[in-house]
């Protein structure tokens, strides 16, 4: 007990601050500012023709369930016919799932058919949770 009684003020001193740490929601991590700026310019390409059949808004499961954000910059191809191939994740966060999860929301997207197809689309999603306003309506967050 003798030794306690020391630590004793620390440890109150330490347990009544503010917690610096948002519990329950972790926001979206800020996207690189000049690491791709070359890639923000070829995303043109991609925005030059709608989507016939949009990315889908899956969200990773085990992210979802502990309510983290993040997002993935992802090259992709478009064919004349309007089929996206040719994936590849350039950078991810959080974590590398993003990057996956963001590749199959783009696979099974589909652009309207056009002259020539586009090659070097690069585009940013984004994975946000819903609000709690949104959650009442059943939103599953957005792209």
């Amino acid at each position: 007990m003798r030794l306690l009684a020391p630590a004793m003020p620390g440890v109150i001193r330490d347990r009544a601050a503010p917690c610096p740490h948002c519990w329950g929601r972790t926001m979206c991590p800020r996207g690189p500012r000049h690491r791709h700026a070359t890639c923000v310019r070829s995303m043109h390409l991609c925005r030059a023709g709608a989507w016939q059949r949009p990315p889908a808004s899956s969200y990773p499961a085990a992210f979802r369930r502990r309510a983290i954000e993040g997002w993935a910059i992802v090259s992709f191809d478009l064919a004349p016919w309007g089929a996206t191939g040719n994936f590849k994740v350039l950078v991810s966060e959080p974590a590398d799932t993003f990057g996956q999860q963001a590749q199959q929301n783009l696979a099974r997207a589909h652009a309207y058919p056009s002259s020539s197809g586009a090659k070097g689309c690069v585009v940013k999603i984004v994975f946000r949770m819903p609000d709690r306003d949104a959650d009442q309506t059943g939103d599953d967050g957005d792209l």
